[in-house]
């Protein structure tokens, strides 16, 4: 490096040093952790190609074993369940026919009740309407009565004020 004379110069050129290691140190850090990415990344994919490997090839092996317990299962069921067969078929048959039975009994019991149901609303309409006709009836003789009340009193309210114009009138006549 040269020297420089002037003192603002020196410490401009120290400032600029100052800042650049920071800098080159950021660099360097995202360069080593790329890297380190890279090679992270890398021995995933080995790892993950050796695993699928391992798991095919125990995939394989546990196919094989299953289709040989399967086959010896097959063969020892076949031989051992036409008796189990018959027994089953006449147990199914039973279940199912006491459910249909049931299902029976219950389409009948839910008939009923809707016949039930239909008879019950009749009676209830046929009630309301006897209930409503006599309501009707007490509320025509209320209205009625009521309606005679204010007659009565607006007839002798209409006496009153004829009474007192037939006096006015009178007494204007005499006057």
């Amino acid at each position: 490096l040269m020297q420089i004379k002037d003192p603002i110069q020196r410490a401009g050129v120290r400032l600029l040093w100052a800042a650049a290691i920071p800098i080159q140190t950021q660099a360097r850090r995202y360069l080593a952790r790329q890297l380190a990415i890279k090679k992270m990344c890398a021995v995933l994919t080995v790892q993950s190609f050796i695993r699928r490997w391992l798991a095919e090839r125990d995939l394989e092996i546990a196919l094989w074993s299953a289709i040989q317990i399967q086959a010896a299962w097959r063969g020892w069921f076949a031989r051992d369940s036409l008796e189990d067969n018959h027994y089953c078929a006449t147990q199914i048959q039973r279940v199912v026919r006491g459910y249909l039975a049931t299902m029976h009994v219950f389409e009948d019991l839910y008939s009923i009740t809707i016949v039930q149901s239909v008879v019950r609303m009749h009676f209830a309409i046929n009630k309301a309407v006897d209930r409503l006709s006599s309501i009707i009836v007490i509320q025509a003789w209320y209205r009625g009565v009521q309606c005679r009340c204010q007659c009565r009193e607006r007839e002798y309210s209409a006496i009153a004020i004829q009474s007192n114009w037939r006096r006015y009138m009178s007494q204007i006549s005499y006057q």
